[in-house]
C-alpha cells in the first residue's frame, strides 16, 4: 500500500468514468480512504442531480407557455423591426420638415419691406461712392509715347520712374 493518496486530477478522471487511468483504479482497490472520498462525492454528485430534477420539475408546472401574440412578435427578426422603426421616424421628420418650410414660405411671403427712403438711398450712394474711391484710387493721365519723343530730358526722366515704379 502507498502512502500517496489520489490527486484532484485523478478523482475527476474517476468520478468522469475515464478507465484508462490503470494506475488510480489499481489505488482505489488498496486504500479506502481514497474509495471512502470517491464515494462521498459520488453520493453528493447523485442528490444534487435528484434535488435539481425535483426543483425543474415543480417549476414546469408554474411556467406558462407565451401567447401566440408573443410568439408571433418574438418571431419577426430585429432587423425588420429595427427598419420599421426607422421608417417611421424618417416619415414623421419628412412631414415635420415639410409643415415647417411651408410655414417659412408663408412668413416669408406676406413680409413686404417698406421701400427704403430719398435719404436712405442718398446716404447708401454716398458709401458705395466712398468705398470705391478707396479701392480705385485717383490714376493720372497717362503719357503716350509720342509726347515722350519731342518732351524735355528731365520730364522724360520723372515720366519713366512712374511707369518703372
Amino acid at each position: 500500500m502507498t502512502t500517496r493518496h489520489l490527486s484532484d486530477e485523478e478523482f475527476e478522471q474517476l468520478l468522469a468514468e475515464d478507465t484508462g487511468h490503470l494506475a488510480a483504479t489499481a489505488h482505489l482497490r488498496e486504500c479506502p480512504t481514497c474509495r471512502r472520498e470517491l464515494d462521498l462525492v459520488r453520493s453528493s454528485v447523485s442528490h444534487l442531480r435528484d434535488l435539481s430534477l425535483v426543483w425543474a420539475e415543480q417549476r414546469s408546472v408554474r411556467i406558462h407557455p407565451p401567447s401566440r401574440t408573443a410568439m408571433l412578435w418574438q418571431s419577426i427578426p430585429h432587423w425588420g423591426l429595427a427598419a420599421a422603426a426607422l421608417l417611421l421616424c424618417s416619415v414623421g421628420l419628412g412631414v415635420h420638415v415639410h409643415s415647417a418650410a411651408a410655414d417659412a414660405t408663408a412668413q416669408v411671403s406676406r413680409y413686404e419691406p417698406a421701400p427704403p427712403s430719398a435719404h436712405e438711398l442718398a446716404q447708401d450712394n454716398q458709401l458705395l461712392q466712398s468705398i470705391d474711391n478707396e479701392l480705385h484710387p485717383q490714376i493720372r493721365a497717362q503719357v503716350s509715347v509720342s509726347d515722350l519723343a519731342g518732351s524735355s530730358p528731365s520730364v522724360r526722366r520723372n515720366i519713366s520712374r512712374e511707369v518703372v515704379n
